[in-house]
């Protein structure tokens, strides 16, 4: 077992983009609940890239997302019955800005959505709680 003494020197010459993705870790915590990834299509089935499915789940909700891959981004389709939450934020590693969609009969529509690892966060109407999905790429 390896002890911490306080006489170790910090490390050395450890590259910006290292400390840089250590420290984006401790912003991407959730808030709130969490909705697990169940089902991938593109591992479960083995769904071409540039259309596939994910459903999460929670105990109060399940989320199916459909994402299409277009040659600059991405769109993403989703549908949440039971109809919880009102609002959708979709955030994204490459941005601190959210993108936002309003639910609308149990469905809602993101387009323009930057490649790379994103996440759905979920607003209910009280805002007493959230649910956020896994992280997911796109």
């Amino acid at each position: 077992m390896q002890t911490i003494d306080r006489s170790d020197a910090d490390p050395e010459n450890v590259p910006a983009e290292v400390i840089w993705e250590a420290k984006s870790v401790f912003r991407q915590r959730v808030r709130g609940e969490v909705a697990v990834l169940v089902w991938d299509s593109l591992l479960d089935e083995g769904a071409p890239t540039r259309h596939h499915h994910l459903r999460f789940e929670h105990p109060r909700l399940w989320i199916e997302v459909s994402v299409s891959l277009l040659p600059t981004h991405s769109s993403l389709r989703g549908v949440m019955p039971p109809a919880v939450p009102f609002r959708v934020e979709l955030q994204s590693e490459a941005t601190d800005v959210p993108l936002i969609a309003e639910v609308t009969r149990h469905a809602f529509r993101i387009q323009e959505v930057p490649r790379g690892l994103v996440r759905l966060h979920l607003l209910e109407p009280e805002l007493t709680s959230a649910v956020s999905t896994e992280w997911f790429c796109v």
